[in-house]
Order: C-alpha cells, then sequence, then structure tokens
C-alpha cells in the first residue's frame, strides 16, 4: 500500500535513539555510538527497496569500484586484504609505506537530506523510492533514551527540522550514504 500509493503511517515516524558506549567508563559524548531504532515494518519495507536498489548498482557496475561497505559483496576483508598486500610488498622490497585509515565520525547523520537525494537522483533511483524517502524523512521525529525515559522529538526532516536524514541503525542508510560519497570515491 506505501509503495502504490505513497502514503506513509504516521507511527513510522518515531524513531529511538539510543546509546551505546564505545568506551566503558567514559562520561564524554564523543566515546557514545548513536543507534537508531526505527519501525519494524518501515525498516522491511525499507531493506527491500534498498536491496533492489543494490541489486541494480551491482548489475550495471555503476557504482566506483573501491566502494566496500553496505554493497553486494562488499566488506572490509577487500580493502583489509589489499592493505596487506601493499604492506607485504613494501617489506620484501625494503619501500617505506604509509596508509590513512580513519573513522567516518557521525557518517551517516552528518550529510543534509537534500545531499542524499541528490546522490540517489545521480544513480537513478526511482522517483517514487525518492518521494517516499522524502516522505519518511519529513514525518521522522527522533527521541533519544535516556535514564528518565526518552527526550522530546527532534524534527529531522522538512520545515523547521534539522535537515538530518538517515538514522544509524536503520536499513537505508547505508545504500544512501553509498550514493551520497561515490562522486568523491
Amino acid at each position: 500500500i506505501v509503495i502504490a500509493t505513497g502514503m506513509v503511517y504516521t507511527d513510522w515516524g518515531e524513531e529511538v535513539l539510543c546509546t551505546i558506549p564505545k568506551v566503558v567508563g567514559s562520561p564524554s559524548l564523543e566515546d557514545v555510538r548513536p543507534i537508531g531504532l526505527v519501525a519494524l515494518m518501515r525498516n522491511i519495507l525499507m531493506g527491500i527497496q534498498n536491496c533492489a536498489i543494490c541489486k541494480v548498482w551491482y548489475q550495471t557496475g555503476v557504482l566506483e569500484e573501491t566502494t566496500y561497505g553496505s554493497v553486494i559483496g562488499g566488506g572490509t576483508d577487500s580493502p583489509r586484504i589489499i592493505q596487506m598486500c601493499v604492506y607485504e610488498d613494501g617489506f620484501l622490497h625494503l619501500q617505506n609505506s604509509a596508509d590513512a585509515n580513519f573513522d567516518k565520525k557521525r557518517a551517516y547523520d552528518t550529510p543534509a537530506q537534500t545531499m542524499y537525494q541528490l546522490g540517489m537522483m545521480r544513480l537513478a533511483v526511482p522517483d517514487e523510492e525518492l518521494k517516499l524517502d522524502l516522505k519518511l524523512g519529513m514525518t521522522s521525529m527522533t527521541m533519544i533514551r535516556n535514564a528518565f525515559g526518552f527526550t522530546k522529538g527532534i524534527k529531522r526532516g522538512g520545515i523547521g527540522a534539522i535537515g538530518r536524514a538517515t538514522t544509524q541503525g536503520a536499513r537505508d542508510s547505508g545504500t544512501k550514504y553509498v550514493a551520497f560519497k561515490d562522486p568523491f570515491d
């Protein structure tokens, strides 16, 4: 019904942000990983949609070949193997080597909603999917779980919102981030 009509269920808009410590015992917000919990049916629908999108991207070869995360056949094993081969080659041939390896802090929630939309348009995601994604973003309210319950909801998309588009923990976040960063790869 959601795909056929383009209408989203109102109870799909609630997102609960849970904080999981990255460094045990640290009180610093820098040492916390936010994980978003979204409505199960929303996550299932977006997961199905995004599997189809990723399949088309894989079959057409439209993504930059150095894209490893959130794609079919991707993962951290390939870049790690390449990295180890470079280290071993440098060792065997007595050559110095250096690398840059970094954690993209707040990767999913940093780009603006419009940047995700533009990335997906560039990679030929169907208009119906883009409209559905936009509606979900505009109706979402993120609440942060704390020791006393939940904070007041923060609007993520639409008028009066913070303008950030994805939830770490939502099934569609990885695909959106791949679409956003593909031109930079």
